[in-house]
C-alpha cells in the first residue's frame, strides 16, 4: 500500500474537515456551509463511507481528503502528503513505494497459497477429517466452511513449508509472513494439527490466521500447545487495525447502517451462516480507534456483543470511551450469563436478533444518542423521507471511472480536443486530478511519465497506462469517452440528490411539504419567492429546487453520446 491509500484508510476525513468547517449530521453524511465561497443555505457535503466531499453551490467541486487540505491550506500536493502523514503518524523517509508493496504482496501471497493448502487438507485428506468433524459439531455446515476457507494444518514440522518453497517462497518470506517459526534446528510450521481460519483485511487480501488446536488422542485428551494460536505481528498483520469479516460484512453494514462486534472467529462465521451479515469481530481485543476508523466509512452505529465475562466487560468498556472520543454510536448488547455470541446464535437465531434491537446505550451517552439509535433494520425514525439505498447499477466505483477516464485520454490522442473540455471537478480522487492536470499541461506530443516525479502519483499513473481497455477504434473511443464521463457526471448528481434527502425530509416535515412544493414549482417557472419569506424557508425552497432540477439532470433524454444506438459490447466494460 502506498503512502497516499495508507494516509486515506487512518486518516477520518470528517475529523479533519470538522477542525475548519462546522459539520451537521444529515442522514448518513454532513452539511455545511461551503468554506470555499460565501453562501447562506448549506450546499458543501462530506461523504464519510466514500472519503470524499463535494460542493454543491457556487464551487462545483470537490474531492477527496488530500484535495481539502490542498483547497483550504493552500498547499501543493507534496504539501499536503506531508501534512496527512504527520497526522496519520506514517513516515515518508521509510522505505516505500513500488519494492515495500511487491514485498506486501508477496506476503499477502504466501497466505492465501497456505489458506489453500489448509482447506485442501480439511476437505479432501483423512487427517482432516477430525478438523472438519469438529467444525460440524461447532454446528458449520461445509458451505460456511469452504466460504470461509476454513481449513486444517497437518500434524507435521514442515509440510507446509515444503509446500510452499515448492511455490516459490522462500523461507524468510514465510517467517516474513508468521507461517514459520524460527527454531535452533532451523525454521519449522507455526501451525499444526489445528483447524484454521484465514483472516482477511478490508479488502478481501490474506494477511494472517487464526487457529483453534484440535482434540488429542494422548492420554489425558488435552492438546499441545495453547488451545488459540494467532499469527504474530506481521509487515502486513497488525491486530488492531483488522475487523475479521469486514470483507464480508462491509455492504451489508452500509446497507442496513448498523455494525455488531463479537470477539470471535467462530462467532462471526455463526452468525453469517444463519444470516447476520452485519456481524464482525474485533479478535478478542477491545476496539481500538483503527477498527473503528474502517466501520465510520461504513456506519456509525456499533453494537458491542463481547462475552458476558470479566474480559468482556472491560472490553466493552474500552471500547466505549473509544468510540465516544470519535463520536460513534455506540450500544452494548446484554448477553446471559454462561452464553457466547456462538452458543445464542447456533441455538435460536430469532433470539439473537432480539439481543441486538434490545441493545442499550451505555450510560455515559446522551439522551440524544440513545434516541438516534437504529431500529431492526438499522433506520432511524422521525423523518418522512429518506435517502434510498443506492441501486446495485447506480453504486459506480468513483476512482475505477475516474481510471477509465484518464486511460481513454492517454491511450488515444486523439481525444485531447475532448479531454480538454473536460473539469478537474470532474475527478475527486487526488491523484487522478493530478494526473488530468499533468496531461493537460504536457500537450499532445508530450511524456507523462517525464513530468511525474512524486512516487504515488508514477504509481497510479503506471496502473492507468497498464488498464486492459477493449480495442477501440477512434469513433468507438470517442463515444466511450463520452459515455466515461456522462456516468460520473450523473453519479455526482445522485450524490447531490441523495445528500439534501435528509436536509429537505427535515423542512418538509418542520415546514409542510405542500408549501415548499408549491414555492419551488413557482421558483422553476420564473416567479420571484415573497420578500418576506423566512431565510429558513428560502434555504427548504432552495434545496428542493436544485432537488428537482438534479432529477431533470438525471432523466435528460437527449440524444446520447452513441447518437441513440445500443452500446457496444466494448462499451458495456467501461
Amino acid at each position: 500500500m502506498n503512502p497516499v491509500e495508507e494516509i486515506k484508510q487512518r486518516v477520518d476525513i470528517v475529523d479533519v474537515i470538522s477542525e475548519s468547517v462546522s459539520l451537521q449530521k444529515s442522514g448518513r453524511n454532513y452539511r455545511a456551509l461551503c468554506p470555499f465561497h460565501a453562501e447562506k443555505a448549506p450546499s458543501f457535503f462530506v461523504f464519510p463511507d466514500r472519503g470524499t466531499w463535494h460542493c454543491f453551490g457556487g464551487c462545483a467541486t470537490g474531492g477527496d481528503v488530500f484535495s481539502f487540505v490542498m483547497k483550504k491550506e493552500n498547499l501543493d500536493f507534496s504539501g499536503a502528503l506531508r501534512v496527512l502523514a504527520e497526522r496519520a503518524g506514517i513516515s515518508l523517509g521509510r522505505k516505500s513505494g513500488a519494492a515495500e508493496e511487491t514485498e506486501k504482496d508477496r506476503l499477502r501471497q504466501a497466505n492465501e497459497a497456505a489458506a489453500l493448502f489448509f482447506q485442501h487438507a480439511l476437505l479432501n485428506t483423512q487427517a482432516g477429517a477430525a478438523a472438519l468433524n469438529y467444525l460440524t459439531l461447532r454446528g458449520i455446515d461445509r458451505q460456511t466452511a469452504e466460504a470461509f476457507h476454513l481449513g486444517y494444518s497437518p500434524d507435521s514440522w514442515d509440510a507446509l513449508r515444503e509446500h510452499l518453497k515448492g511455490r516459490g517462497f522462500s523461507e524468510d518470506e514465510l517467517l516474513k509472513a508468521g507461517l514459520l517459526v524460527e527454531g535452533e534446528k532451523g525454521a519449522y510450521d507455526r501451525f499444526r494439527q489445528r483447524a484454521t481460519i484465514p483472516i482477511r483485511d478490508e479488502r478481501g487480501r490474506a494477511v494472517g490466521f487464526g487457529s483453534r488446536s484440535l482434540p488429542s488422542e494422548s492420554v489425558d485428551g488435552e492438546p499441545e500447545g495453547p488451545k488459540y494460536l494467532n499469527t504474530p505481528q506481521t509487515p502486513i498483520f497488525d491486530k488492531g487495525a483488522i475487523l475479521f469479516g469486514l470483507d464480508r460484512a462491509a455492504e451489508h453494514i452500509r446497507r442496513s447502517d448498523l455494525a455488531v462486534i463479537v470477539e470471535g472467529y467462530m462467532d462471526v462465521i455463526a452468525a453469517h451462516q444463519h444470516g447476520n451479515l452485519n456481524v464482525v469481530a474485533s479478535m478478542g481485543t477491545a476496539l481500538t480507534e483503527r477498527q473503528l476508523g474502517l466501520l465510520r466509512r461504513l456506519t456509525e452505529n456499533i453494537v458491542l456483543a463481547f462475552d458476558p465475562d470479566t474480559a468482556g466487560q472491560a472490553a466493552s468498556e474500552r471500547g466505549d470511551v473509544v468510540a465516544q472520543r470519535m463520536g460513534a454510536q455506540i450500544r452494548v448488547m446484554k448477553l446471559p450469563k454462561g452464553r457466547d455470541p456462538d452458543d445464542i446464535i447456533r441455538a435460536d437465531p430469532d433470539a439473537w436478533r432480539r439481543f441486538v434491537i434490545e441493545a442499550e446505550a451505555p450510560k455515559a451517552f446522551s439522551a440524544a444518542i440513545i434516541q438516534s439509535t437504529p431500529t431492526e433494520h438499522g433506520r432511524r425514525t422521525g423523518a418522512k423521507r429518506k435517502a434510498a439505498p443506492a441501486a446495485a447499477e447506480e453504486r459506480v466505483d468513483l476512482s475505477k471511472g475516474e481510471e477509465t477516464c484518464l486511460a481513454l485520454l492517454v491511450r488515444y490522442p486523439h481525444l485531447r480536443a475532448e479531454g480538454m473540455a473536460i473539469g478537474e471537478e470532474l475527478f475527486e480522487d487526488t491523484l487522478n486530478r493530478q494526473i488530468f492536470e499533468v496531461w493537460r499541461e504536457a500537450g499532445p506530443d508530450g511524456e507523462l511519465r517525464e513530468k511525474v516525479a512524486e512516487e504515488s502519483l508514477r504509481q497510479r499513473l503506471e496502473r492507468i497506462v497498464a488498464r486492459d481497455l477493449p480495442p477501440f477504434d477512434p469513433t468507438q473511443a470517442q463515444r466511450a469517452l463520452a459515455t466515461c464521463t456522462e456516468r460520473l457526471k450523473k453519479t455526482r448528481i445522485r450524490d447531490e440528490k441523495r445528500a439534501r434527502n435528509s436536509e429537505i425530509a427535515e423542512k418538509e416535515q418542520r415546514l409542510g411539504a405542500g408549501r415548499l412544493v408549491e414555492y419551488a414549482q413557482k421558483t422553476m417557472q420564473g416567479e420571484a419567492l415573497p420578500q418576506d419569506l423566512p431565510e429558513d424557508e428560502t434555504a427548504g425552497v432552495t434545496a428542493l429546487v436544485r432537488d428537482m432540477e438534479a432529477g431533470l439532470e438525471l432523466h435528460d433524454k437527449r440524444e446520447p453520446p452513441d447518437g441513440g444506438k445500443n452500446p457496444s459490447k466494448e462499451q458495456q466494460h467501461i
